[in-house]
């Protein structure tokens, strides 16, 4: 696990590098329950954190890299609004969408699935329902390889057409895995012809 860890410290020092050579500005984000929702309208908002000024690297013992892998509950989470013809977004990465902070939620947004849609995220496809707003009124998105855990029965219990993987788990014959993509038309996001509903087993 520590290797891990370590593998994924020096993706993002390659990512940050590739930033600062290019221009790209880079943004710093520490999670936070009570950061207010919001800060950056018409751009990635943060649902879950908050944007710090500098960030100060520190030596970190073999333990806090164990804790940066584990700590999926502060995971961040972001919202890209919804903005002209193009419906909302929901970035969950690893969260099981359980901090206080609201939820902007709206019909036909995509949600990207916490954790590959893992057992241990389940709580986050009840929190859509438990505010007003239906599952099946959003469009799930799954990104994974090929596991036998993954996804969860919470997940298999969402309407299939809302439903879209990278790659679906027991399906005979195996089917190569996907680009997940959708456009928007007419305010709605749409797949693009070819993209498949999830077929997992």
């Amino acid at each position: 696990m520590l290797l891990q860890a370590l593998g994924a410290a020096k993706n993002i020092r390659k990512i940050v590098t590739t930033c600062c050579h290019n221009g790209v500005p880079i943004r710093w984000f520490k999670y936070n329950q009570k950061a207010a929702v919001g800060g950056h309208e018409g751009f990635l908002e943060p649902l879950n954190a908050t944007q710090v000024a500098k960030s100060r690297l520190s030596r970190l013992t073999a333990l806090h890299y164990l804790a940066l892998t584990t700590a999926n509950r502060e995971s961040l989470t972001f919202c890209s609004p919804q903005l002209d013809d193009f419906p909302g977004v929901i970035f969950s990465a690893d969260s099981d969408l359980q901090f206080p902070q609201p939820i902007p939620w709206q019909q036909g947004m995509i949600v990207t699935v916490p954790h590959h849609g893992s057992c241990a995220n389940k709580a986050s496809y009840q929190r859509p329902a438990s505010e007003y707003c239906k599952n099946s009124s959003l469009i799930w998105v799954r990104s994974d390889g090929n596991f036998k855990s993954r996804p969860c029965r919470a997940y298999l219990s969402l309407q299939k057409n809302v439903r879209h993987c990278t790659i679906c788990r027991g399906v005979n014959p195996p089917k190569q895995k996907q680009c997940v993509q959708f456009t928007a038309i007419d305010g709605k996001w749409l797949p693009v012809n070819g993209v498949r509903t999830c077929e997992c087993k």
